[in-house]
């Protein structure tokens, strides 16, 4: 995607559209290419502004982090504080990444990422302006096409993956429980469903049609159908499928329906569908996304093999580009159900 600038307000407008919410007291390092008049971004980095005992340190990471990305060219918007504060970090900051081969363009400060707040330049004290209105620019009307949601804070963001009210959770966990047993006396008695692959992608299917048709409002899915997709994603065939939704031209819709069965399943349900919408999320470049979905998987279950190997994978800072590019590779048509389990619900 190309981001256009014609001063520093634009790069403050576009940030809450590049995070997916408003950050406050952050530094974020937009990674950029130069395209012509506009900029085509690469990764994008918010950090915590930190204290002064680790202004070393954290210029020093994000540095690192810039030259494991192969990062020639960012820009820096720093949010919070009063006019220009912080400077000992931006120049401790712009000295690391000049060091490792990357140049810095718009150093800028601004109180709020919100429109008609001022903005300043940190090397030249006439640049200066007023932030344009976040959500009436080209770009961000862009990221909503994408499916790009913004919410106010990251506190927000957080709080929109909270589960369904304990007492719904607790029922549905009594369903899926009977769904879990019939599937073991199926099994005990010998009665194993050839066809239950894709009987469970035609449910995922028909689920994710759903949430690309309802393009404004979230589809009605009844307790039953919950509780079948919840336990449908236990299966681990069935995961193997949803990787190749995460390439695919469905994700969009997937990744709505992966929230949606987030803040639905029981824990420790709850890990598959937030750690696919861990990997949507950073495929799509929303961190701040990813990030909170890992820690929902991985509460859930934190011996979680893929949640653990993402989140790894992301401190040491894999783009997305180089996570599709392992997923496109690692593909491969799933073997079939081993044993007599005919589905069940992995431990």
């Amino acid at each position: 995607m190309n981001l256009e600038l014609n001063n520093g307000g634009d790069l403050v407008a576009a940030v809450p559209n590049l995070l997916g919410f408003h950050p406050t007291d952050s530094a974020v390092v937009v990674t950029v290419e130069p395209n012509g008049p506009k900029f085509a971004l690469g990764p994008v980095f918010r950090v915590d502004l930190p204290a002064p005992d680790n202004v070393v340190g954290l210029a020093a990471h994000l540095a690192d982090v810039c030259s494991r990305h192969n990062v020639r060219r960012a820009l820096l918007a720093v949010v919070g504080g009063e006019k220009l504060s912080h400077r000992p970090f931006v120049d401790q900051l712009i000295g690391d990444l000049n060091l490792v081969g990357v140049v810095v363009d718009h150093p800028v400060w601004v109180s709020r990422a919100e429109a008609g707040e001022p903005w300043w330049c940190y090397r030249e004290p006439d640049c200066a302006g007023v932030v344009p209105d976040p959500d009436a620019t080209a770009f961000a009307a862009a990221r909503a096409v994408e499916g790009m949601v913004k919410y106010p804070s990251r506190e927000a963001l957080v709080a929109s993956l909270a589960p369904d009210p304990p007492d719904v959770v607790d029922r549905r966990s009594q369903a899926l429980d009977t769904l879990v047993g019939a599937e073991v006396r199926a099994a005990t008695n010998g009665c194993c469903d050839a066809d239950a692959l894709a009987k469970d992608m035609t449910l995922i299917h028909a689920a994710i049609a759903d949430f690309a048709a309802a393009t404004r409002m979230e589809p009605d899915l009844d307790e039953d159908r919950l509780a079948r997709l919840i336990l449908a994603m236990t299966h681990e065939d069935v995961r193997g499928e949803c990787f190749k939704i995460a390439v695919s031209p469905q994700s969009t819709a997937a990744m709505r329906l992966w929230t949606r069965l987030t803040k639905a399943a029981p824990i420790p349900e709850r890990a598959e569908p937030a750690c696919f919408l861990a990997i949507a999320a950073h495929l799509r470049g929303e961190g701040a996304l990813a990030h909170a979905a890992l820690t929902l998987a991985l509460e859930a279950d934190p011996a979680h093999p893929i949640a653990g190997l993402l989140r790894s994978a992301i401190q040491h800072a894999m783009s997305p580009d180089e996570l599709r590019h392992i997923l496109t590779r690692a593909l491969h048509t799933p073997a079939p159900r081993e044993g007599p389990v005919c589905g069940a619900a992995a431990a």
